[in-house]
């Protein structure tokens, strides 16, 4: 690398007028640029290949020649030492392979002060699991819809994904297994570990969080044992996203979980369907949810009980765009893109819209209160200090901590709807360096921090005064909801987990409450008016009131034990009296439409009693009458 590196650099001052270089390794001491992997030299790094981030000086023509011949410099260099290079890059591969963790690897990873770090691992344990399993069962919490995508992802970087072919242990078949004895292991381990704290180091030009099961929503379990898992494992043969079948109930419920979930709710409304807001989850009938889960893999459970509330509407949103002024034009913010891409419609001015999201510092307080507002990130929350718009509220980052980046563990408060599909203990995610120091009154903490062990990896030098801040509040400003999220839940469309915080506050709303399905009996008149036989060669007329068969059962039974019973039946004022109060007591229990028939009918031979008649009778709550006369019970 560093050979490399003197290469490009003598060949760009020699052909230009600048007279040195600059490798921030050597020449910055504490501190180093572009260790984000999303920049295209350090993510070659992870997959074998030698790489480097060169920066020009100015925007000219000898900038221009001294890039050009250090460009040149580099393929020269690779084609007068191809040979050292291969070998590099097949030991890198082999290490991976035969599962070895070479000391010689581990002392060229410094800490801040040059002592050699190494890697971090628990005591007796390599740094390198011998497996990652990814669960594909949907359970409600995790994703089905990032896990499977994880597929695809590690397909195209050249990791081998395996699957479970049988149930093994605490693990399902179907879930994917990667066997960490390979050439890529290094890559698949960086996006599946959580990272490290690098917190020590003076200067972090870009973001180092990656860990995808947090930063997407699905569980990654590292497994550490010498069992070779052969036996059970095969090629993948998901087609598509594990998802939830259809119960035979009226009403389904889905989690809150996932993009797909947020993607599912615009469609459906989009359609005109109707949809509600429910703890942690949404609420759509049946027929609905039929076609939401052949669009998308959702994790669905029956419901026999009706929602009752206001319904989600579509949403229009207006968020301004960024400045870039280095660039000197205007660009799509991050809440634009990922709004958009989830089913949100965009406006163009605050007046067309029905939320706005801030996630910049480019508005001014003639934008608060006018409408539901969400104020995301360490900018626009710094921007909303400097306004004084806000009595009470003040937001804080340490000296120069403008881009400090975090992952950490907090606490969620679950009383608000705001939280919906987020566990009490969960976590916040951010690349602005912000906290909220001071809550205004009537805001409530919505995110805070735990008040040790939260920091998981990241760059935030002097994160230890970060223990039990609060991150996140909601309330009301001039009567219209304002929420504030310190942290960046959008940041470069990576940390899709989060993408709900900010969905939440456009979707707020009383969540629905549920009532038991009671149904009405419907009577049914024979067309033909013909008579219709009973037990015994009597007759009645299509004209007269009956029941339907959904609203009885044993219809057979009834009719042949019907002439035996008719000894018991008392008028029919009487029976309808007694009936009408057994059925409002059962009623007011709360008993579903189910239950209702189950307490109201008698078992396969059992006799007909007066409670049996007073259960069918239950079935007429809400203003349908059942006519029993002496001579006759009419039964279809």
């Amino acid at each position: 690398m560093m050979a490399h590196a003197h290469e490009m650099g003598r060949a760009g001052i020699a052909n230009s007028k600048y007279e040195g270089y600059i490798i921030p390794k050597i020449d910055y001491g504490s501190g180093w640029d572009d260790a984000f992997s999303g920049y295209t030299a350090v993510y070659g790094l992870y997959h074998g290949i030698l790489g480097h981030t060169v920066e020009i000086p100015e925007t000219n023509q000898d900038s221009y020649y001294a890039g050009f011949f250090a460009g040149l410099a580099s393929i020269a260099f690779a084609d007068n030492n191809r040979d050292d290079l291969l070998t590099n890059r097949l030991t890198f591969y082999r290490r991976g392979l035969n599962k070895i963790e070479d000391p010689k690897a581990e002392e060229e990873l410094f800490a801040a002060d040059g002592t050699i770090k190494g890697r971090p691992r628990k005591e007796g344990q390599n740094f390198f699991p011998d497996y990652y399993v990814i669960p594909m069962t949907p359970n409600g919490v995790s994703a089905s819809d990032e896990a499977f995508s994880m597929i695809e992802y590690f397909k195209r970087n050249g990791v081998i994904v395996k699957e479970l072919t049988q149930d093994y242990g605490e693990f399902k078949k179907g879930d994917l297994v990667i066997d960490m004895a390979q050439a890529k292991r290094g890559y698949a381990n960086h996006v599946l570990y959580p990272g490290m704290n690098e917190s020590d180091w003076d200067a972090m030009y870009a973001e180092l969080v990656v860990n995808f099961p947090v930063m997407r929503g699905f569980k990654s379990i590292p497994v550490y044992t010498e069992d070779k898992w052969k036996d059970v494992l095969g090629d993948v043969t998901h087609k598509e996203a594990p998802r939830s079948t259809l119960e035979e109930t009226p009403y389904h419920r889905f989690s809150n979980n996932s993009v797909a979930a947020i993607q599912a709710v615009n469609y459906a409304i989009k359609k005109g369907y109707d949809v509600y807001a429910y703890d942690d989850s949404f609420i759509v009938n049946t027929d609905v949810m039929a076609e939401l889960l052949k669009e998308f893999p959702l994790y669905a459970k029956g419901l026999n009980q009706k929602p009752v509330g206001e319904t989600i509407k579509g949403y229009k949103i207006y968020t301004p765009n960024n400045y870039v002024g280095w660039m000197g034009f205007e660009t799509p913010s991050e809440a634009n893109i990922v709004l958009k891409a989830l089913g949100f419609e965009i406006v163009n001015t605050p007046e067309e819209a029905d939320v706005i999201v801030l996630d910049n510092g480019r508005f001014d307080e003639s934008l608060l209160g006018l409408k539901p507002t969400l104020i995301i990130g360490g900018e626009a929350a710094d921007r909303l200090e400097a306004l004084k718009a806000l009595p009470g509220f003040d937001a804080e980052m340490l000296p120069d901590g403008w881009n400090n980046e975090g992952l950490m563990k907090a606490h969620i408060n679950k009383d608000l709807p705001i939280s919906s599909g987020y566990l009490p203990n969960d976590y916040f995610y951010s690349t602005s360096g912000t906290w909220i120091e001071s809550t205004p009154e009537n805001f409530t903490p919505v995110v805070s921090l735990m008040e040790k062990d939260y920091f998981i990896s990241g760059w935030w030098p002097g994160f230890e005064k970060l223990a039990g801040k609060v991150m996140a509040i909601d309330g009301l400003f001039n009567g219209q909801p304002l929420f504030i999220y310190a942290g960046n839940p959008l940041n470069r469309q990576h940390p899709h987990a989060f993408y709900r915080w900010v969905t939440n506050a456009i979707f707020r709303g009383i969540p629905a409450s549920l009532e038991a399905i009671v149904e009405p009996i419907e009577p049914i008149v024979n067309p033909d008016d013909k008579p219709q036989p009973l037990p015994g060669g009597e007759h009645v007329t299509g004209n007269e009131d009956v029941l339907t068969p959904s609203q009885v059962t044993h219809t057979d039974k009834l009719n042949d034990e019907y002439q035996t019973n008719q000894s018991t039946l008392e008028t029919k004022e009487e029976t309808m009296m007694k009936a009408s109060e057994l059925g409002f007591e059962m009623a007011s229990q709360g008993l579903t439409a189910d239950e209702l028939k189950q307490a109201a009918l008698p078992a396969t031979g059992q006799e007909i009693t007066f409670q049996s008649l007073f259960g069918l009778a239950l079935l007429t709550v809400g203003g349908t009458l059942i006519f029993v006369r002496k001579r006759q019970v009419k039964l279809l």
